[in-house]
């Protein structure tokens, strides 16, 4: 598994390049502030911006030193994260659905520039934090 990989895929899964970046720096180990702006050239204040992120969402920790050091959570810890934050927004669109339907066959209804809307409703498999296959309306 390539470092460039890696950062792709972070990207893809919505963080920013610099985010993704002091993420990975991060793995290796425990880091001050200043230590990462040195290392990915990126500046001081650019990088409290990152990290107070990367903290709100939970994938790196401060630790108790002065100065500060940061350091990510493990991998694993990291992609289960991820499937959590993922599966709540799942359920919380499968909750939301038959209000969005109605306000959008409203929407549909009441606007003449709309004509061949087919508001078909199709089965997709979910999987849900407990490994079990749900299936729901799409």
């Amino acid at each position: 598994m390539t470092q460039e990989w890696i950062l792709k895929t972070l990207v893809g899964l919505g963080f920013s390049q610099q985010e993704a970046e002091v993420y990975l720096l991060l793995r290796y180990g425990p880091k001050k502030a200043i230590d990462i702006s040195n290392e990915l050239k990126i500046y001081k204040r650019k990088v409290y911006r990152i990290l107070r992120k990367l903290q709100k969402t939970k994938i790196i920790e401060a630790k108790t030193t002065v100065p500060t050091q940061f350091q990510a959570i493990s991998l694993d810890s990291f992609l289960d994260l991820l499937i959590k934050n993922y599966l709540r927004e799942v359920n919380f669109l499968e909750e939301e659905k038959t209000k969005i339907f109605a306000n959008w066959k409203g929407y549909i209804e009441n606007d003449s520039s709309v004509h061949d809307w087919n508001l078909q409703e199709e089965r997709i498999q979910v999987s849900t934090e407990k490994g079990e296959n749900k299936e729901v309306k799409k």
